[in-house]
Formats: C-alpha cells, structure tokens, sequence
C-alpha cells in the first residue's frame, strides 16, 4: 500500500509531530519518515512555514490593535463632541455661567483649544504629527487650565 507523502509531509510541516508519532500515526517506519524528512529538506520547510505562520500572526495583531485604537479614538471623540455640546447648551440655557467665566477671550481660548482637540482626535493617525512628551503634558496642561477657567 503506497503512503500519501504529501499528506505526512503537510502534517510535519504544520504540526508539533516528531518523526516517530508521525510513523506511528502513518503506520510507516521511522526510517522511511527520516528519509522522506532528509531528502524532501522538511525541516526547512517546517522553519519557513513557521516564519510564515508567526509573520501572519504578528500582521493580525497589529491589526487588531490598530482597530482598536481607532475604536478607541472614535469614543474619545464622541465624548469630547458630548462636552462641548453640554457647554454650549449651559451656556445658552444659563447666562449667569458667563459672570463665572473671566473674559469672552478666555471663553474664545478654551473653545479653540477644545475644538483642535476633537480635530486631532477625529485626523488620521498619519496625518498628525507626533509630539515629544513633553509638549504633550504641556498642552495637558494648558487644556485643563482653559477647562477650569470655563467652571
């Protein structure tokens, strides 16, 4: 009865097998197994096949991740859009909230730095520039500051 060597060579190739399950399972010697695995470079392709498999896996992951944080971005958007929208409807619904705030230049202030907030936010990741973290805490810093004043 002749094997089906491509078969056992797929199943080498893709599996966690030594060659002596793969004679039992196969009901082939090991002999036969270690000249198909020599003659045929199995072990090579087990290692490309690997590479391939943990490639892939590491595209999916990125992926994923990526996927993510535009998930990620979008609720941060959304709850940025909320705020500024509670804003504007206190401040049409309450005149009283324009005696709190300092100045209509401090108001204008928070406002434009709260709107390229959501611009960021809503860009394309390639589209925006990456910032040292240090500018970053400063422009943490400098929202905030417009935040409180509008309270």
């Amino acid at each position: 009865m002749r094997k089906d060597w491509d078969i056992i060579r797929n199943d080498y190739i893709r599996n966690p097998i030594t060659q002596e399950e793969l004679a039992l399972k196969y009901k082939v010697t090991a002999t036969s197994i270690g000249n198909h695995v020599r003659k045929g470079k199995w072990k090579e392709l087990r290692k490309v096949y690997l590479k391939e498999s943990e490639d892939k896996s590491q595209k999916l992951i990125i992926e994923d991740k990526a996927n993510l944080d535009i998930n990620e971005r979008k609720e941060r958007i959304r709850k940025f859009k909320a705020i500024v929208k509670k804003f504007q409807d206190k401040l049409i619904s309450d005149d009283k909230n324009l005696i709190k705030i300092k100045s209509s230049e401090t108001l204008a202030n928070s406002m434009a730095e709260v709107s390229k907030h959501i611009e960021l936010l809503e860009g394309n990741p390639t589209d925006r520039q990456e910032i040292t973290p240090k500018e970053k805490e400063e422009r943490l810093s400098r929202l905030r500051e417009h935040l409180l004043h509008l309270n």
